[in-house]
């Protein structure tokens, strides 16, 4: 907006361009120099808007770009996860389980989506230190002697060599999950013996996740158990394993826990 008047003062000019005048010019004025003013203005308005479009462009690729890599970090994780499975024994979906689990579990807690999708999608890597550990430990039909939980337990520790700092969040997040997962809500639990919330939420949240499908499927050391018993373990454990506020969450979560197992189901 161009102000054309016959007030020439200064206090006037000033009041013109505070209202939101962009030019200012006093009568009686020059038809030429008014022309060029005009277009003067034609062309900041046309500068003005290339550069909208530019950012507006290089925004959009900046977004795209982001969202490549982060389908990228997703696929190797979920590729990762889907190597410790084969290598750990034949436990079908367990770990596409655990993942929804752990979402559902982040979300009724209270956390923000943002989180909530990237513990979702971590969780299947809880236990990708696994690869590191003897398949005669692993697929070890009794119980584990002491030495060879001894060894187990070093999966936690390996993650750290694994995936060391790298600087993308859902790396961090699978990395936290499958270094603190085994933690244990009274401190008895490994690598760390943190208690309580000194455990990452992450972590006290895939360990009730990843029980419970433990609990719920066959392995080469036990039966499956029932869905009520496996619930009832969660409960009897709540404040010594598990977080008892998750567990609460949990357990008055079992219609969306049953809906996913039967998506879920191992074939």
């Amino acid at each position: 907006m161009i102000v054309v008047s016959g007030l020439s003062d200064q206090k006037s000019h000033v009041k013109a361009l505070k209202g939101g005048a962009s030019d200012f010019i006093s009568k009686p004025f020059n038809e030429y120099e008014l022309k060029l003013r005009v277009v003067n203005q034609l062309n900041i308005i046309k500068a003005f808007r290339l550069q909208s479009h530019l950012n507006a462009e290089l925004e959009k690729r900046v977004h795209l770009r982001t969202l490549e890599l982060e389908q990228a970090t997703e696929f190797l994780i979920n590729k990762l996860a889907i190597v410790a499975e084969l290598y750990d024994e034949n436990t079908g979906k367990h770990i596409l389980r655990v993942g929804k689990y752990s979402g559902l579990l982040a979300r009724k807690c209270g956390l923000n989506e943002q989180v909530a999708f990237m513990i979702e999608k971590a969780a299947p890597m809880h236990d990708i230190g696994k690869i590191m550990i003897s398949p005669d430990i692993l697929k070890k039909p009794g119980k584990l002697n002491d030495d060879e939980f001894t060894h187990m337990k070093t999966h936690v520790d390996t993650v750290r060599q694994l995936f060391d700092d790298h600087p993308s969040m859902m790396i961090q997040m699978a990395r936290s999950i499958a270094i603190h997962h085994h933690e244990k809500w009274d401190g008895s639990g490994y690598s760390k013996g943190l208690k309580g919330q000194a455990i990452p939420i992450e972590g006290r949240i895939v360990c009730i996740a990843d029980v419970f499908d433990a609990l719920t499927t066959p392995r080469p050391y036990k039966e499956a158990w029932t869905f009520d018993d496996s619930i009832a373990y969660l409960k009897n454990q709540s404040g010594i394993h598990f977080d008892p506020d998750l567990v609460d969450i949990f357990v008055a979560s079992t219609p969306e826990i049953k809906a996913i197992q039967e998506e879920y189901k191992d074939d």
